[in-house]
């Protein structure tokens, strides 16, 4: 009986073929509220097969960053509304590559506000 050794040029390719059939990804969204300038973050992992979808590998992660100037400024029940920034995914398998997906807005700070949340002199003459 004959048998068959598989050349690593051959495993090579199939795994290759497997590979563009089978991606896991990592999808990032940043939105910003407009009033405060306060941030949020949602992180997902994704595999995604060809011609069949995606599903989740991860629940979804959130965080927020409060600004200073939503903290101190701002009435406490203020309340965030989201705008969407942009979102980015990024291969699992691949780490180079990410693609960067920009819509609509852009970071919404100005100086005044910068100096704000990185001054403590310009914020103690503001108070």
């Amino acid at each position: 009986m004959r048998r068959t050794v598989l050349q690593p040029a051959a495993i090579v390719g199939v795994l290759a073929m497997l590979a563009a059939l089978v991606t896991a990804y990592q999808a990032e969204t940043f939105h910003q509220c407009p009033d405060c300038l306060s941030t949020s973050w949602r992180s997902q992992s994704f595999v995604h097969f060809w011609r069949a979808g995606a599903m989740p590998l991860t629940t979804k992660s959130e965080s927020t960053e409060e600004t200073r100037l939503g903290k101190d400024l701002l009435p406490a029940d203020h309340r965030h509304i989201w705008e969407f920034v942009y979102d980015t995914r990024y291969s699992l398998c691949f780490p180079g590559r990410r693609c960067c997906r920009l819509m609509g807005l852009r970071w919404r700070t100005g100086a005044l506000a910068m100096a704000y949340e990185n001054l403590p002199d310009f914020r103690s003459l503001i108070a």
